[in-house]
């Protein structure tokens, strides 16, 4: 717990002074990996640690600010798509670079290269896919 706690309250200061939460560069993190093509809200929803209606509510803020961009999926009228915008990237760029700054001071720097190396071996082991399969 108290990992868990430093790595988010850490990730939560990298993040602040480009007026984002934990959630909402999260959130920004997933859409980037989804690349040109967004990711649906559904698929987007079981990725974040939040209930559809609070990720609902956190894309609404969003895309207020023109981080990213909603559009309804053609075959599905219920459906809809989240983007990053081009100015969400360049705002999550800034971020990443602060982020990775800071998670080599709380925890690169910290080790010995071997151990982060068994590290790195211990985290792959530990974090599953959906699927039970390892990532």
């Amino acid at each position: 717990m108290d990992l868990s706690s430093q790595m988010l309250e850490g990730i939560a200061r990298d993040v602040a002074p480009f007026g984002l939460s934990v959630a909402d560069f999260e959130v920004m993190v997933r859409l980037r990996d989804s690349g040109s093509a967004g990711i649906r809200m559904s698929e987007l929803a079981a990725h974040v640690l939040a209930t559809k209606s609070r990720l609902t509510y956190r894309i609404d803020r969003l895309e207020e600010l023109g981080y990213v961009c909603r559009e309804s999926v053609e075959s599905d009228r219920r459906g809809w798509v989240v983007h990053l915008t081009e100015c969400g990237d360049a705002l999550l760029s800034e971020a990443l670079v602060r982020h990775f700054d800071g998670i080599r001071t709380r925890l690169v720097n910290r080790l010995e290269p071997d151990e982060l190396s068994q590290l790195g071996d211990l985290i792959s082991k530990v974090l599953v896919s959906r699927n039970g399969a390892g990532r």
